[in-house]
């Protein structure tokens, strides 16, 4: 049973065209994954079938136009709502879908293009029908529930452009800020051009109401919230090498994937930035790791620096301290640029951790969960990079479900990135040798190399009994080999389950 199901997700997780998923296509966007694309190609087929079915046939054709008009109108303010709560971070459909937060950001996107075309279709109509008063007289076109129908549907228009992935890429920063302000202007818009036409006599508004109401929530209650848990803090910045930054905050708990806002590096405050938490770390041992202002590596570990774990854990039970939270980054430019500046000048900036994000975290509880499951009890766990971050913590939730084997595959550019891994989560590190032990985990680290992936996963799959969860997460090339592989075993057979860590933009 669980070969055939291996069978049904290999074809379901690959692209839709190709073989790149993760990385983009020509630079102008993604791939969707083939069960990404039927779940799209069904929004498409919905969206015209009730857009054009159950007219009543005694109807002229002025009266169809009329009847059309309306109807891909409502339909534009229902994929509005559905867009926005697509997009939102406390999206209630990601902990009764359990799909992840990039599958529901795909749905956003072309929810809100499915919008935009109904926009257009109900504008065209409406155009249409008044061409022979409009060029009798003006008068329609200063009326306000035109004015605002055209402000909201041009301010759709531009989202389009403005969201392309080269310009999120280049200008990420401009594009959250005139993401906001052009949403804002389309429910505003939105819901005036209906005021002004209509009153509210026929409830036309309810669904702008509703991604408002979506909007607030998740901006205005559950993002607060989550802000509240942990306050006001100080983050210290230590730089592991020319590549990569530490950063640390004390008296903080969060697992999964937080979002930072650093208001004291820019006049934006409302920036945020993901990242994922790496370790959680006693402040006694917080920045013992590296000199801040260093970038040199780190110097070698000493049988008195390693640590040997029975059990795979980043905190000690018996300590009496409070835990903090670690991250590693690597630096990209603009957030990543100033916080760099900020290691060398002993100066500790102002942090906000929105926390926690990922598989089980919820607003209000935390339910515990495992990548492993009792069809894919074994794990295989490949990193690359900075990715160490987001398959850490999956080493460590595997002790909810007990994988009957776990191994990691690290491959990273130099040895310093290793070196501070390994002391914030208390492991030994050998590099001399091909595996060590990381407490339930075989693991295996290339420092200037990269693993054979292939023979990696097909070894793995060839040694272990019984269905395998294959966890990845590092640079998108690496990602989409992985995602190639996993599904040949699949599709050969093999009881097999991928999943990708990564934050498509």
């Amino acid at each position: 049973m669980a070969e055939r199901f291996g069978r049904v997700l290999a074809h379901l997780e690959s692209p839709a065209l190709g073989t790149h998923h993760a990385v983009s296509f020509l630079g102008l966007g993604f791939v969707p994954t083939r069960g990404q694309a039927l779940f799209l190609i069904y929004l498409w087929i919905i969206n015209i079938a009730l857009s054009t079915v159950a007219y009543p046939s005694s109807a002229s054709k002025e009266e169809l136009a009329s009847l059309l008009g309306h109807r891909v109108g409502l339909f534009s303010f229902v994929n509005l709502a559905l867009a926005v709560l697509y997009a939102s971070r406390n999206n209630m459909l990601l902990y009764l879908t359990n799909w992840t937060h990039p599958t529901f950001l795909v749905l956003h996107r072309w929810t809100a293009v499915i919008a935009v075309f109904q926009a257009l279709i109900h504008s065209a109509i409406y155009l249409h029908g008044y061409q022979d008063v409009i060029f009798e007289s003006t008068e329609i076109l200063h009326s306000r529930y035109w004015i605002w129908g055209v402000a909201a549907l041009t301010a759709m228009l531009l989202l389009i452009p403005t969201s392309s992935l080269p310009l999120r890429r280049r200008f990420y920063e401009a594009f959250l800020a005139s993401h906001i302000v052009l949403s804002v202007l389309v429910l505003v818009g939105s819901i005036l051009h209906i005021f002004y036409r209509y009153g509210w006599r026929w409830r036309y508004q309810a669904w702008i109401m509703v991604a408002l109401g979506v909007w607030g929530f998740d901006r205005l209650l559950a993002r607060p919230l989550r802000l509240l848990r942990a306050g006001i803090r100080e983050a210290q910045i230590s730089i592991v090498d020319e590549t990569y930054l530490m950063i640390e905050i004390a008296s903080v708990k969060a697992e999964g994937y937080v979002y930072l806002y650093f208001p004291s590096l820019s006049w934006r405050v409302w920036e945020s930035h993901p990242f994922s938490v790496a370790a959680v770390s006693c402040p006694a041992r917080v920045g013992s790791s590296i000199d801040p202002g260093s970038g040199t590596a780190l110097p070698e570990l000493t049988e008195k620096n390693r640590v040997s774990s029975k059990q795979f854990r980043t905190n000690i039970p018996g300590d009496s301290c409070t835990p903090g939270i670690v991250f590693f980054v690597r630096q990209k430019g603009g957030l990543t640029s100033k916080l760099r500046r900020h290691a060398g000048d002993g100066q500790r900036p102002k942090v906000l951790v929105e926390s926690s994000y990922g598989t089980g975290m919820c607003l209000f509880r935390h339910r515990p969960h495992s990548v492993t499951c009792s069809k894919y009890p074994n794990l295989v766990c490949i990193a690359g990079g900075v990715g160490i971050t987001a398959v850490l913590p999956l080493i460590q939730t595997g002790n909810l479900l007990p994988p009957v084997k776990t191994e990691l595959y690290w491959g990273v550019r130099n040895a310093a990135l290793v070196e501070a891994v390994t002391k914030v989560v208390g492991q030994s590190a050998d590099l001399t040798a091909s595996k060590t032990r990381w407490g339930h985990a075989d693991v295996s680290i290339l420092v200037g190399k990269r693993f054979e992936l292939r023979s990696v996963l097909e070894g793995a799959a060839r040694r272990m009994s019984g269905g395998i969860t294959f966890a990845v997460c590092g640079p998108p090339e690496m990602a989409d080999e992985v995602r190639s592989i996993v599904t040949e075993l699949g599709i050969g057979g093999l009881a097999v389950k991928l999943h990708e860590q990564s934050f498509v933009g």
